[in-house]
């Protein structure tokens, strides 16, 4: 049987900054694109992330922010990142920390998935959609959505991971040779190996 694929479409803003926590955007950028077509294991780093100012700016910069609601003009405050990140440090737990030689961090028992997915359940808007084929998807709607679910879909798969060695956020550990999140991360390394 063929496992339902999670796909997202999103924006990240470079051009952000956040005071008090109020994110805005500078100029009339309309972001930078970017897609997925299956579970990414960042929701991890937005768990243990710190939520200052200059921390949630790095975030929207890179992956955008969490209601997907951002555009130039438009202000959008933090209200929900905090309870987001509980949410995914929750899920987090059933994980190790990384203490195998090779940096990978594996499932290691039960969490309170219940509780859990009451707690995220009740603002979640990734519905079921069918492609050409009639094949389904997860569409998720925010990023919010999109972390939940690609952490849910992990949990379920007992996804190892580890951290990029360029950016140090996770990423799924899909083989023992993967060390980038990325083709940006491994590019970054890569040039910075070459200029040493």
């Amino acid at each position: 049987m063929r496992e339902i694929e999670l796909v997202f479409d999103g924006r990240a803003f470079p051009a952000a900054s956040v005071t008090n926590h109020l994110i805005t955007v500078s100029g009339r950028s309309n972001g930078r694109r970017w897609t997925a077509s299956k579970p990414l294991a960042f929701w991890r780093t937005f768990a243990e992330l710190e939520l200052t100012d200059d921390a949630i700016a790095g975030w929207v910069a890179r992956y955008g922010d969490i209601k997907s609601a951002l555009a130039p003009g438009r202000s959008v405050d933090t209200t929900g990142w905090e309870q987001l990140a509980l949410i995914l440090a929750l899920v987090a737990r059933a994980w190790t920390k990384p203490d195998d030689p090779d940096g990978i961090s594996y499932i290691k028992g039960e969490i309170d998935a219940a509780a859990i997915a009451d707690a995220a359940r009740r603002d979640v808007d990734a519905p079921v959609i069918f492609g050409p084929s009639f094949e389904p998807f997860v569409h998720a709607a925010r990023l919010r959505d999109f972390m939940l679910v690609s952490a849910s879909f992990m949990l379920r798969d007992k996804t190892p991971m580890r951290r990029c060695a360029e950016c140090r956020h996770w990423t799924a550990a899909s083989h023992a040779a993967t060390r980038y999140c990325s083709n940006t991360c491994r590019l970054k390394a890569m040039r910075k190996r070459e200029a040493a």
